[in-house]
């Protein structure tokens, strides 16, 4: 969730908003989503997002400097969020609209 927040957090304009919710649906399933109004990414990129490596803007690097630092990780992230997510027994998902605004959902079953 901390990558999640942190992603929304880095992404979205000075007071722009991140919001963070989570439901229980029916007693079978939990749903937190982390939504921002950020940048965005563009529907091409989406399918790739989870992929080790992939980073959505490849003008951005590791080199930038602390003080510009968006995007300035591994571009690991987000594929490990998936595997920790997956190794529980759940998904996650994401939807976005450029300009807009990014919404990932990470969805756990409730154990009985």
């Amino acid at each position: 969730m901390l990558n999640l927040l942190d992603n929304a957090i880095k992404y979205t304009p000075a007071g722009g908003r991140v919001e963070l919710s989570a439901v229980e649906e029916k007693g079978s399933r939990l749903t937190i989503q982390v939504t921002d109004a950020g940048i965005g990414i563009p529907s091409e990129d989406l399918p790739f997002i989870f992929g080790r490596f992939y980073r959505v803007d490849k003008a951005r690097s590791r080199s930038k400097s602390a003080q510009n630092s968006i995007g300035s990780g591994a571009s690991l992230g987000l594929s490990l969020v998936k595997h920790l997510v997956e190794r529980n027994h759940g998904s996650i998902t994401a939807t976005s609209e450029p300009h807009q605004g990014s919404t990932f959902a990470v969805v756990f079953p409730l154990m009985a």
